[in-house]
């Protein structure tokens, strides 16, 4: 398993850049006959990335089956967990006992090295801390209320990131396409004292896949999607082409009245009074964009948007000048210590 010395930090400070763990069997630390209290939800979005990031690599680097790792944020509530997003971890993998270096592996998103590679018996996995961190904050701007709450791999071992990560995702890339179940395990890591020594657990945890109408859109849209006329095409995929086909036919039937109206004009028509009332009343039929009320609703959406906009840049001006009273009095009190020190000096 991959273990460490420390959990992966989450804080922003300086400290080493690389952590090492080694991989070894993990039949002896999965606790099957223990039952855990943790309830999780499990977006499908977190699946996706996975699949992807294991596919990449495979493809990449001609690997029959690589190992690859990342972290998992979301929030939790007490026992509760939301698993929402996930992102790769930059790990090399360094096998033990031989002067071979790291086998660094690339990846789309990042010209950094990236697990990507089969592990053997026994090796070390480099973990790029620095890295962690790095996308760690970048997902903290977008998503403020997102934590780390663990990792995963596709590792057939379990792998051991550290003792304040609570949980382990491990996909099971082998799994067959007519499976019920999606091949997903999490497990609960605890330490406990295991004949007279600390050792990390790790407790299976049921779970369940959560997903909003976005999320079933999209995962609908990705599982059916495919090229050409074959009856496994998603339903959102036949609703844009359906879409698609009623916009160009009515482009089309707009450019020949079009093109009638042209050559009656230069002559080269006669004209159908019968058929040139149909096409006036074809078009007195359209909304009138000159109308006073169109565009008064226009105004007032147009108010609406600066509304939203001139209040953001108040509430923001109000921090600062909240934040500025506070500055000033911690920098007078910063002055006061030091000139206090200073004056107890002997002279």
């Amino acid at each position: 398993m991959m273990e460490t010395s420390d959990a992966l930090p989450t804080s922003s400070s300086t400290a080493t850049t690389t952590t090492t763990a080694t991989s070894t069997s993990a039949a002896n630390v999965i606790a099957s006959n223990v039952k855990s209290s943790l309830q999780i939800a499990l977006h499908p979005l977190v699946i996706l990335n996975i699949s992807d990031h294991w596919t990449r690599t495979r493809a990449q680097h001609s690997v029959a089956n690589p190992s690859v790792f990342g972290a998992l944020i979301g929030t939790q509530n007490g026992r509760n967990f939301e698993i929402f997003n996930s992102f790769e971890l930059v790990v090399r993998n360094e096998p033990t006992g031989s002067g071979a270096g790291p086998e660094a592996m690339q990846t789309d998103n990042d010209s950094s090295s990236s697990s990507s590679s089969a592990a053997p018996t026994s090796s070390e996995w480099v973990v790029d801390v620095e890295y962690f961190r790095r996308k760690q904050e970048q997902f903290k701007k977008v998503f403020a209320n997102y934590d780390f709450l663990g990792w995963y791999s596709t590792s057939k071992s379990v792998c051991e990131l550290g003792n304040e990560t609570p949980l382990y995702l491990q996909l099971n890339p082998a799994g067959t396409a007519t499976a019920k179940d999606v091949p997903v395990s999490i497990f609960e890591s605890v330490i406990d004292m295991v004949n007279g020594q600390p050792q990390m657990l790790f407790i299976p945890v049921s779970y369940r896949v959560e997903s909003g109408e976005a999320e079933r859109i999209s995962v609908d849209h990705v599982a059916k999607s495919s090229g050409g006329d074959t009856p496994n095409v998603s339903s959102v995929s036949a609703q844009l082409g359906v879409q698609h086909s009623a916009i160009q036919m009515l482009y089309q039937r707009i450019d020949v009245i079009r093109n009638f109206l042209v050559a009656v004009q230069q002559g080269s028509v006669e004209a159908d009074p019968a058929l040139l009332r149909e096409i006036a009343s074809l078009c007195n039929r359209l909304p009138n964009l000159d109308s006073p009320d169109l565009a008064e609703e226009r105004l007032r959406e147009c108010t609406d948007v600066m509304l939203i906009s001139y209040l953001g840049s108040v509430t923001k001006g109000c921090q600062a000048l909240n934040s500025g009273p506070r500055k000033s009095l911690q920098s007078y009190q910063t002055g006061s210590q030091r000139w206090q020190r200073q004056a107890a000096l002997p002279r």
